[in-house]
């Protein structure tokens, strides 16, 4: 679809993993026309194409004819709140001045810490959320094997 000049991925810098969108900049105005006006598709996933503004521009941007329909999306989430149900990461959280660790080894306070700062790490990227139908059991004793799937209730 013509001769690209450059290509620029945006990486989250918390974790240095994609965030879903990309800068290409083509030899030819033509080029770039055709790009936009045409749809796209990468392994059966639909792409959106548009211009590129300055970040002023692209922050005051609301009218879904001027930007693609995911960053619309987009500005409208931060609107509305987030919807990745971060509320839920601090539930069953116990903390070292909680009356529920009074009884935890440190060394399970710190294993806990551990998995507090991992999954806020995560969370930072907007691509992970939290599902309210899944837990996360840590720490089993290793000859716990659940078959008779008491644990699967």
């Amino acid at each position: 679809r013509g001769k690209v000049s450059s290509v620029h991925l945006v990486k989250d810098s918390a974790t240095g993993l994609g965030r879903g969108s990309c800068f290409v900049t083509y030899a030819e105005k033509a080029s770039a026309d055709d790009a936009v006006a045409s749809p796209w598709t990468l392994e059966a996933r639909t792409l959106v194409a548009t211009r590129a503004v300055d970040r002023t521009t692209a922050s005051t941007l609301r009218d879904a004819t001027k930007i693609g329909a995911a960053t619309k999306r987009k500005l409208e989430a931060r609107e509305h709140g987030d919807k990745r149900r971060l509320d839920l990461a601090s539930e069953g959280l116990v903390q070292n001045d909680d009356a529920a660790a009074a009884d935890v080894p440190e060394g399970d306070m710190k294993k806990r810490e551990r998995a507090r700062q991992e999954t806020s790490l995560k969370l930072r990227n907007p691509l992970f959320h939290v599902n309210p139908a899944r837990l996360s059991i840590r720490n089993l004793a290793k000859h716990v094997d659940d078959p008779s799937g008491n644990l699967a209730r």
